[in-house]
């Protein structure tokens, strides 16, 4: 302060001493937990610590002189909140869908509800509708017995538990058109409450329910030619409207500050949008005029470079001058301007850095069909020579287009845009291998076989025509 630096030690024991008030606060929450669930030290099996605070030496061993337990540091202390707060958000959210976790809050600070007795009920004015460690959500169904409209209260039943500064009034709720029955009686009134997943208490409906009795005649099951008399019960039910005064605010007002929120929302990305053009906008000057006098110089025309150096600076001016505080529109205005300039330099620059490459995988995609067309290999041997023909005049067109607009662009100007293209380039190559390939990956007809017929038992048997009789047998044979 006042350009003077100022800087004090205190050990840690002196630390902890002036703070041994707040320390010592620790002890009632932790005892009413135990309390509450009725347990004692000794019950509880591990301590699991979570949170920034939990680094501290002396929170830890004050849980451990009050737990009598040494504590578990088994999960990341600051993500272990973060992610159960972005698990429950999502598990809220109607957008995303996690998977089904057993996850049940419950309400902290138990609600009542308290009405003005009437003359004719003897029931209490008041109830505990919503008790401590009720899960949210919740519903729970009053009857009331009235023959008029009513009113009743919803509170804290307990406000010295309550955070310091809460109100213990949460509202005020009127059933209307209530209405006694037809014979007089009081009629009975169902007010459902709803402690809703945000922990919210509210009165979504009411209604009397009125019973009617009804007789009607039926076959006898004893006597199917004669009828008897049924006695029929049915509830009807007559809605009510509920009118609710609480602090939580009106629908017209919650949307007229949604529609705040929303202008706002749309301010703040204005404003951010027309920053990021401006920024945009000052980029491309300075790399423009920095590239024009190096990587871009070769590529614009002599005769405009001057005056287009002149614009960019006169952009420049404009932007720490009345350009300060322009619009969105204006700033993506002059980009567009000085783009119709330098944008094509741009692009003869970008053509001319990728067409070598283009330019020999062009090439070497000829050098292999031309491989092709004079291999020796057996695996070719089945291509016609006709269809060689067909891939020799493909590689000749292509090779001549190649030649020709190299050449067109040797004698061309680089400020100048060349007809050829790095795409037209590409495109070729992919012609002319697509073309090779659909005719030398034609696969070998497969060899006919000609299967040769199997003789049959006659045609199997040695023919003795012209030949010599066999040799008789001795008994056949004639002694001379």
């Amino acid at each position: 302060m006042n350009d003077k630096d100022v800087s004090a030690m205190m050990n840690r024991e002196e630390f902890e001493s002036l703070i041994g008030d707040q320390l010592d606060r620790l002890a009632k929450p932790l005892g009413d937990v135990l309390s509450e669930v009725g347990w004692t030290s000794d019950q509880i099996f591990s301590v699991e610590v979570v949170g920034g605070s939990s680094r501290i030496p002396a929170i830890k061993e004050k849980i451990v002189s009050l737990l009598s337990k040494e504590l578990s540091f088994t999960l990341n202390q600051d993500e272990a909140v973060a992610r159960g707060c972005a698990l429950q958000c999502a598990i809220l959210s109607p957008i995303f869908k996690v998977r089904d976790f057993s996850v049940t809050d419950i309400q902290n600070f138990p609600v009542k509800f308290t009405w003005t007795p009437t003359s004719e009920t003897s029931a209490g004015s008041e109830v505990d509708v919503f008790a401590p460690k009720n899960p949210i959500p919740s519903t729970k169904i009053l009857t009331f017995y009235r023959k008029e409209p009513f009113e009743f209260q919803a509170c804290y039943s307990n406000p010295k538990k309550l955070p310091t500064g809460t109100n213990p009034t949460i509202g005020t709720f009127y059933v209307k058109d209530v209405t006694s029955i037809p014979e007089g009686e009081l009629s009975t009134v169902k007010v459902k409450a709803r402690l809703d997943l945000h922990g919210i208490v509210t009165v979504e409906s009411a209604h009397i329910a009125e019973e009617i009795i009804t007789e009607e005649e039926v076959p006898n099951p004893d006597k199917p030619e004669e009828t008897i008399k049924k006695t029929k019960k049915m509830i009807k039910r007559h809605e009510l409207p509920v009118v609710g005064a609480t602090s939580s605010l009106v629908s017209a007002a919650l949307d007229k500050f949604k529609e705040a929120e929303n202008d706002m929302y749309s301010s703040d990305k204005l404003v951010l949008d027309t920053e990021h053009a401006k920024n945009a906008l000052e980029e491309y000057v300075y790399e423009m005029r920095s590239k024009l006098s190096g990587a871009y110089v070769d590529y614009i025309d002599a005769s405009i470079k001057d005056d287009y150096v002149k614009t960019l600076n006169d952009t420049e001016n404009w932007l720490y001058e009345d350009g300060e505080d322009a619009t969105k529109s204006v700033y993506i205005a002059k980009l567009e301007e000085l783009s119709q300039v330098g944008s094509p330099v741009i692009h003869r620059f970008r053509e001319a850095s990728e067409r070598p490459y283009a330019t020999e995988q062009l090439k070497q995609a000829l050098a292999n069909v031309s491989s092709l067309l004079s291999s020796v290999d057996d695996k070719y041997e089945h291509i016609a020579e006709e269809d060689r023909q067909k891939v020799s005049a493909k590689h000749t067109e292509v090779q001549n287009w190649l030649d020709s607009e190299l050449a067109a662009i040797e004698a061309l100007p680089k400020h100048e845009t060349p007809s050829l293209k790095v795409a037209q380039l590409k495109s070729k190559q992919n012609e002319i291998t697509s073309f090779a390939a659909s005719i030398f990956n034609k696969p070998k007809p497969k060899p006919v076989v000609t299967e040769t017929p199997k003789a049959t038992e006659e045609e199997s048997k040695p023919e003795t025509e012209g030949e010599a009789d066999p040799k008789p047998s001795e008994s056949q044979m004639d002694i001379d």
